[in-house]
């Protein structure tokens, strides 16, 4: 089975599976992101314009893979496990459904 992959609006230069699994374009190979000790969340380096950007993998993922309702601009966990970055597992929502 082949994986697919998408790419990340913003960053042209690389693409995301609906995991969260980034590729390089600029190698071909599958990125290696770092988990963020103080708040958990699993993180990327990605290069543009001459500079690089740390961005949180789920929120690329459901910017890449998943529609954004209005007025929803927070990305949740369902299952409350920072570990699992899958499109299934990450509804956009707002800052007061996020809290809870």
């Amino acid at each position: 089975m082949t994986e697919t992959f998408r790419t990340i609006p913003d960053f042209p230069a690389y693409a995301i599976s609906p995991t969260g699994r980034v590729l390089s374009y600029y190698t071909n190979k599958i990125r290696k992101p770092y988990k963020n000790k103080p708040d958990g969340y699993w993180r990327i380096s990605l290069f543009k314009d001459g500079k690089f950007y740390t961005v949180e993998i789920h929120k690329l993922v459901a910017i890449t893979w998943l529609e954004k309702p209005e007025g929803n601009v927070e990305v949740s966990h369902l299952d409350n496990n920072k570990d699992n970055n899958a499109a299934y597992n990450l509804p956009w929502v707002s800052p007061a459904e996020n809290i809870q």
